[in-house]
């Protein structure tokens, strides 16, 4: 991240100063500063390294502007206890993303939280409050089934994968979704100009495995030889793999994206379509995020047996004002929905609402007692 893009500024002698507890006892020797190394003060080290630590600890916070969150949460006397490990180590990827943003509304205390039985893909935090302790849980498995022990024992269970029909437990709210790695946050602006400046070049694009052993192969198979027949670049990798950086450059550079369900109907493809901002071509989806998205608004539905897909990707390849619209749309629904910003505002505003509405409960049945 340039130097000018993240405000990187060193603090007059009189100025409060945050001490970072793992910062050296003196300036250490560095050799990107040269002699300059030898006369910055103790403090003014601390807050360059503190400044350039937010950068990079929490990149996603440089997408939006400091007022284009939404709606602040009253957070008065409200902590959270957040694990210091995971049970299954890749979820910290995913579900650090949700905190770094939460630390920055609500203080956040690193400890030892047990983890319930059977909860590996997902994480079980306290929320501390003037009223007591209570457990939240996200859940971010490929299974639309959800832990049912462990959501009757939580304040409220935020599932990623979250069928569009809901489940019987009302406190089971949708959970979003997160992108495939953090560092991407870093990078999307790039992508975003990248994707503006019209250099395509794949007309229609996607990079799947049609492997027997990846779940929702038979429909993977199917949707690749038809537009393979049509003479359009979707594959399985074109026989290779590629980093995940040559991956986002290939969306940026393609009119049209295709996107199939994987091991769970929601994926992180999905949402870095989205997040880069593309005309997304997709089956009938199942599942939803937080707000559903809206066919022909922020994505392009095929029918049940995807029998019309070539016909839409034809039509939106000569129509560049309703190929546009769309991704100006998908960009603007990822700042407001998925951004993960929004949703640690909407997992805090959530938790606030639901322990008001059981202290208004309470207080309602000592008042007819």
């Amino acid at each position: 991240v340039p130097f000018d893009a993240v405000n990187l500024t060193f603090r007059g002698s009189g100025d409060p100063v945050v001490t970072d507890s793992e910062s050296p006892g003196g300036v250490p020797e560095n050799p990107c500063f040269g002699r300059r190394n030898r006369i910055v003060s103790r403090r003014m080290w601390n807050n360059w390294k503190l400044s350039l630590s937010r950068c990079r600890d929490s990149a996603m916070e440089l997408l939006l502007p400091p007022s284009g969150g939404g709606p602040q949460p009253p957070v008065s006397g409200i902590r959270i206890k957040w694990p210091r490990s995971y049970v299954w180590p890749p979820t910290h990827e995913w579900l650090d993303q949700i905190l770094q943003p939460l630390r920055r509304i609500v203080p956040v205390q690193l400890g030892d939280v047990p983890q319930p039985p059977g909860m590996n893909a997902g994480v079980v935090f306290h929320i501390e409050h003037p009223g007591g302790r209570r457990r939240v849980c996200i859940d971010v498995a490929d299974v639309n089934e959800i832990n049912e022990s462990v959501a009757r024992e939580c304040l409220l269970y935020f599932k990623m994968q979250y069928r569009t029909y809901g489940y019987p437990l009302r406190n089971v709210l949708p959970g979003g979704y997160t992108l495939t790695r953090k560092s991407t946050y870093r990078r999307l602006s790039r992508l975003r100009r990248q994707r503006d400046k019209m250099e395509s070049r794949h007309d229609v694009w996607g990079r799947f495995s049609t492997s027997p052993q990846q779940a929702n192969s038979d429909l993977r198979a199917r949707v690749v030889s038809r537009l393979q027949a049509a003479g359009f670049s979707v594959g399985a990798g074109r026989g290779h793999r590629v980093s995940h950086r040559v991956y986002l450059n290939e969306v940026a550079r393609s009119r049209i994206v295709i996107d199939l369900p994987g091991n769970g109907y929601l994926c992180r493809r999905l949402v870095e379509y989205l997040a880069i901002g593309s005309c997304v071509i997709s089956p009938p989806n199942p599942n939803r995020f937080v707000e559903p998205l809206e066919d022909r608004k922020q994505i392009v539905y095929t029918r049940e047996d995807v029998s019309n897909i070539v016909d839409l990707c034809r039509y939106y390849l000569k129509n560049d004002e309703a190929r546009n619209e769309l991704v100006t749309n998908t960009r603007a629904y990822f700042d407001r929905c998925l951004h993960p910003r929004q949703l640690a505002h909407y997992y805090l505003s959530s938790c606030i609402e639901r322990l008001n509405c059981h202290e208004a409960a309470h207080s309602g049945a000592r008042g007819r007692i």
